[in-house]
């Protein structure tokens, strides 16, 4: 995806080997974003997903369920 160039810093991503940005998304059970953090590459998946975690509003405190992939 192509995005203007901001303040968010781009990283490295050894294991795809590409400086860019990842993007996390929380949803809903229907599919609607509940919250997105934008981060540099180099960040590992489960910091960005801690991060994303905090970021989530207070109506998502009652979470029962969470799904993710591997780390």
């Amino acid at each position: 995806m192509r995005t203007a160039e901001v303040e968010v810093e781009r990283g490295y991503d050894g294991a795809r080997q590409i400086t860019e940005r990842k993007r996390p998304i929380a949803v809903d059970t229907l599919g609607l974003i509940v919250a997105v953090v934008v981060h540099g590459a180099d960040w590992q998946d489960q910091d960005g997903a801690c991060f994303l975690l905090m970021k989530l509003p207070r109506t998502c405190l009652r979470l029962k369920v969470l799904f993710a992939d591997s780390a």
